[in-house]
């Protein structure tokens, strides 16, 4: 199609469609517990810094200790040989998730019907999660290259400087203040650079994925075909993206406002709970009943409202994609209606042209 439809359209047929189709719910969140990413993702994550609240309690255990020494090498490669397993394990179930959410994104919008998770995930298993992993990683492999090249420069750079053991003459305050404001200007455009390479490899990697899985084209292929759709239809897919960012602000604002009413009644039951056992007021008083109740209450809604957006996204990109791929509709000319011919008498001679 030479144009899209109008986004809002778009965006509304992708809300309804999730509204409606239970399976989606189900394979985004499976997709969401395996780390999937949307296409359009404003969720930075946060981590838990264990080294900040840990004790010193193996101190207390010697023989835990000399068990430890004693077998430090066969603990560091079980260790190693879990973590491994179990990256296996995230990144199959990553990859099956993946295609059967984008299979049954497309068979609600092209056969108007309704999938159905078991089979969304039967249909998936098949070659199509490998090539879409040989795709990511022609993908990601260059990036992240390209990332520490980037970073890495001028961190080299400064190493070499400081211990080359040259001494250079103290700068004066206006070339203090210059190399203080040119680290700024640099530093903004950095992060502006990797703000818009985020957005830019985030659609390639979308429709380089579709492309894998839905038009069943090899990766080297697909990866190509995705970069050329996107740099050939970018007004089009600019005007979809500007109005799927505010459907995603609102969506996150929508989803701590949510998260932040939950901690604040989980957090009242705990410290209640703590002041009617006799243990005093406390509104985290007991930490263990405040994890308790804090991981099936705020992480579970937590997940799903992310499974919901997952949902969303891959319907709204798909229906993004089809139609981008889609033959331009041709009117082809009306046909001139024949020249009126009487009716023949049996025995006139008839033109070719009327026989």
């Amino acid at each position: 199609m030479e144009q899209l439809e109008k986004p809002f359209d778009m965006i509304k047929r992708a809300f309804h469609i999730v509204r409606r189709t239970p399976a989606l719910w189900w394979l985004a969140m499976l997709y969401a517990v395996a780390g999937g990413k949307a296409v359009l993702d404003l969720n930075f994550g946060s981590g838990f810094n264990y080294r900040a609240h840990r004790t010193n309690h193996w101190a207390k255990l010697p023989d835990v200790n000399s068990f430890l020494q004693q077998n430090w090498i066969a603990i560091l490669l079980l260790g190693g040989s879990l973590i491994l397993l179990l990256s296996i394990i995230f990144l199959v179930v990553n990859l099956l998730s993946d295609v059967a959410l984008l299979n049954a994104s497309n068979q609600v919008l092209q056969e108007q019907t309704l999938p159905s998770f078991w089979q969304s995930l039967q249909k998936s298993w098949n070659r199509k999660m490998w090539h879409l992993f040989l795709a990511q990683l022609i993908i990601d492999v260059p990036l992240f290259l390209l990332i520490a090249l980037l970073i890495g420069l001028p961190i080299l750079s400064i190493v070499l400087i400081v211990t080359s053991g040259r001494h250079f003459a103290t700068p004066g305050a206006g070339a203090i203040i210059f190399l203080v404001i040119a680290g700024i200007i640099a530093l903004l455009l950095f992060i502006l650079f990797m703000i818009v390479l985020a957005i830019v490899v985030g659609l390639w990697s979308g429709f380089t994925k579709r492309f894998v899985v839905l038009s069943e084209t090899k990766p080297m292929a697909a990866v190509c075909q995705g970069w050329n759709l996107m740099w050939s239809k970018w007004r089009s897919i600019l005007n979809v993206w500007l109005l799927a960012l505010a459907a995603a602000i609102g969506w996150d604002i929508a989803t701590l406002l949510v998260l932040g009413l939950l901690v604040v009644l989980i957090g009242s039951t705990a410290g209640l709970i703590t002041f009617l056992s006799g243990q005093g007021f406390h509104f985290f008083g007991n930490i263990w009943l405040g994890l308790l109740l804090g991981v099936p209450f705020i992480g579970l809604p937590a997940l799903y409202l992310r499974s919901l957006y997952l949902a969303f996204d891959a319907v709204l990109w798909t229906d993004v994609f089809q139609q981008l791929i889609a033959p331009p509709w041709i009117e082809t000319p009306n046909e001139p209606e024949p020249e009126f011919a009487p009716e023949p008498v049996k025995g006139d001679y008839l033109p070719p042209r009327y026989v």
